[in-house]
């Protein structure tokens, strides 16, 4: 079993769907499969191999965002400060529109199956509602 790095979750729904997390030891955005004629995520993921140079804005952002979570389910600050709201955090913004651009301009590798996503141990102290830090287990892994 070979874990690797989870460095970004950026949308969840029922599961993760997108964000950025090594395979194979290298940084790659990964993205949840549509099934448009059943209207549901397949169990499968696309991925697409980040430069380093892009890995490094997407932990600025994931550090930005981070640091408001766990003030969020502190409740120290409100929801509608969440840094992805129009004029709560400006480099986040800037990081957004980067990262967008930069990742929709690859080219997608083929399909791999279902990842499994684990919970690095001893985070049961931190806020309640903060995503864990996660490592990743690609089927296809060596």
């Amino acid at each position: 079993m070979t874990l690797e790095s989870v460095h970004a979750v950026w949308d969840y729904y029922d599961g993760i769907l997108t964000g950025v997390a090594d395979h194979h030891g290298f940084p790659h955005y990964f993205e949840r499969e549509w099934n448009e004629d059943e209207q549901d995520y397949r169990p499968t993921f696309r991925l697409k191999r980040l430069e380093p140079s892009t890995l490094v804005l997407v932990l600025e952002q994931w550090r930005i965002f981070r640091e408001w979570e766990a003030a969020f389910h502190r409740g120290e600050v409100p929801q509608e400060s969440h840094p992805a709201e129009p004029g709560a955090n400006a480099r986040y913004a800037e990081l957004e529109r980067t990262l967008r651009t930069s990742i929709a301009a690859l080219p997608f590798l083929p399909s791999v199956a279902e990842p499994r996503f684990v919970a690095l141990p001893g985070q049961e102290a931190g806020p309640r509602g903060v995503m864990a830090e996660l490592q990743v287990e690609w089927p296809d892994a060596a």
